[in-house]
């Protein structure tokens, strides 16, 4: 995971706001793409609690070629540095909602580790477009975490974190992982229950996990079915 200081998935009271209505049916949940991320970093410096990751972690996200030309672009991935995370937004009318951020454990060597990954392979299912690692990945034992998510403030109590977390959960499916797995802030009874009704059960707790303040977390996961 990537250290922000604010370990766990970002402004879990974001999302877990988002307990009302159906999501709008003009939702669109997609992978992130280059285009995005502007808006992306808009979003989350605009929320409090969230981990404020740099341009560069985003970049980081994109595999070649989608990276923008810049003298600041990371240099290409392997295959398997790219499939190890990947970012989805959630988008009404082409407009931001929010977005969240998954990454694959134990992720198999790509048979040619030191070939740059090409673009992301995706299928179609519905509106969600979802990395599509069957051809890669190949172990039941791995495990997909949900490093973060958030949906706006004017974006809340429609639906929209509940179909983030749904679109999450199929993503993780359909890269074979065994299970998807986050940390929350103990105190943060609305986050736990938006996990809790999307299906993950509490597995543990970490103590002083957290810090601004300090507090523990609570490691809930979800079993996937092969």
């Amino acid at each position: 995971m990537i250290d922000s200081g604010n370990h766990g998935p970002a402004a879990e009271d974001g999302a877990a706001a988002d307990r009302g209505p159906a999501a709008d049916r003009n939702l669109t949940i997609r992978t992130m793409r280059a285009a995005d991320i502007e808006a992306v970093i808009a979003l989350e410096t605009s929320t409090p609690g969230a981990p404020n990751w740099t341009r560069s972690n985003y970049d980081a996200l994109i595999a070649p070629p989608e990276h923008p030309a810049s003298t600041s672009t990371p240099k290409p991935q392997t295959r398997a540095e790219a499939l190890s995370r990947i970012g989805l937004v959630a988008e009404i009318e082409h407009t931001l909602q929010g977005f969240a951020v998954l990454r694959h454990l134990d992720l198999p060597p790509a048979s040619t580790p030191d070939q740059p990954a090409s673009a992301l392979e995706l299928q179609s299912l519905g509106n969600l477009d979802p990395f599509n690692s069957s051809k890669v990945i190949d172990n039941q034992e791995s495990t997909t975490e949900l490093e973060s998510i958030l949906v706006g403030a004017s974006s809340r109590r429609r639906g929209i974190g509940k179909a983030l977390m749904k679109a999450a959960i199929e993503l993780a499916r359909q890269s074979r992982s065994a299970r998807l797995e986050l940390e929350v802030r103990a105190s943060n009874a609305a986050a736990l229950q938006l996990y809790s009704s999307s299906g993950l059960h509490q597995q543990g707790r970490r103590p002083r996990y957290y810090s601004a303040p300090e507090e523990d977390a609570i490691l809930m996961a979800i079993d996937l079915p092969g």
